[in-house]
């Protein structure tokens, strides 16, 4: 009777064991390309798609580095509007930094008193500490998202770009948007902006389903 995978691989650390998590540090220039070289030489088509999916599906500084919109664009890939509030507000990302002093002394004492018991901090731990300071300031006007995807679609075009989100990363949203549930108020936004409803379709999930079918396509056609 085969093993059970965990007791073939062994008893291995956690990967955040020790370590403060939390916010992604960027990917620089230089990585993404090391890692496309070597899934290129691999051959391994349906992972280099999905990894450029990947990089390519936050319109965020930290994820993006120098890669250009229309670059992704060009690809006919799909950018997924990320909805932080520090990646779509001036006011709100200033505010957010002049406390970033303050966070990382709340993250060290958290990350020292977990490490005595020797435990991984849970991410929601950290997220706890955003939110309390997240709550020193109005939220994002819901405005400034819609002003985010206008000029997302000014820059690649109408059928390279999507809903992103991003739920679960970040300690709040924009004003009124609290869950998917809100979703609607960002379509009824965008169609008060003079898009149309053909506009929202790709918006809402027709520009992911086509970059996924075209993944599914090359993968298929390199097996």
């Amino acid at each position: 009777m085969e093993q059970p995978i965990t007791e073939r691989r062994g008893h291995r650390e956690p990967w955040n064991k020790g370590k403060l998590v939390g916010q992604k540090a960027p990917l620089k220039l230089k990585e993404i390309w090391a890692i496309r070289v070597r899934l290129e030489l691999g051959r391994r088509i349906r992972d280099l798609a999905l990894f450029n999916l990947a990089i390519d599906s936050k319109l965020r500084s930290c994820d993006l580095v120098k890669v250009r919109v229309r670059a992704i664009a060009k690809k006919d890939g799909v950018v997924m509007v990320n909805f932080f509030p520090a990646f779509i507000d001036e006011a709100w990302r200033s505010a957010w930094n002049e406390q970033r002093s303050e966070r990382m002394t709340a993250y060290q004492a958290l990350e020292a008193e977990f490490h005595a018991k020797k435990l991984p901090v849970p991410y929601f731990e950290f997220l706890k500490i955003d939110q309390t300071f997240a709550r020193a300031f109005p939220r994002a006007p819901l405005s400034s998202l819609i002003d985010h995807f206008d000029h997302a679609i000014r820059v690649a075009g109408i059928d390279h770009v999507g809903f992103g989100t991003d739920f679960d990363g970040f300690a709040t949203l924009p004003e009124g948007i609290d869950s998917a549930s809100d979703l609607p108020k960002v379509s009824t936004a965008l169609l008060e902006r003079g898009h149309s409803e053909d506009d929202l379709r790709k918006l809402l999930g027709g520009n992911l389903l086509r970059v996924f079918g075209e993944v599914e396509r090359l993968s298929k056609s390199n097996t």
